[in-house]
């Protein structure tokens, strides 16, 4: 996971189409691949760190107009706050696709829909 003190903001000739140009961008993500020292990083060097990983016990829940149902479930493949990821629901065997939403714990349904981080998404500033 990248912290502030593995920054060191320099002036270079030639970055990345898609080097970050504010530290928040960086800081809290995790390292894709290892990182060269003095080395331009770029965005697509980076991911959002995972809460979830392959094998994990995951609690699904759906939950609408005040009824929740929870079952348990184990985790396909990774996942970081909001990146849709595969459950394997331990009863049925049945593979069903989930939001994270922390450690162990993930929703399906209309909330599920709300928390989905964008994919793609391009941040502009504006003046």
């Amino acid at each position: 996971v990248v912290q502030p003190a593995d920054l060191v903001w320099i002036k270079v000739a030639a970055a990345p189409m898609d080097a970050p140009r504010d530290a928040d961008a960086m800081i809290g993500m995790s390292a894709k691949r290892p990182l060269r020292q003095g080395a331009a990083a770029a965005l697509r060097d980076v991911s959002a760190a995972q809460v979830i990983a392959k094998g994990d016990v995951v609690a699904v829940t759906y939950d609408y107009d005040g009824v929740a149902l929870t079952l348990q479930g184990k985790a396909i493949g990774g996942a970081a706050v909001g990146e849709t990821f595969s459950v394997q629901n331990t009863a049925s065997k049945k593979i069903i696709e989930a939001v994270a939403t922390g450690p162990g714990s993930a929703v399906v349904g209309p909330q599920a829909q709300a928390l989905k981080a964008p994919r793609n998404s391009v941040r502009y500033a504006a003046r």
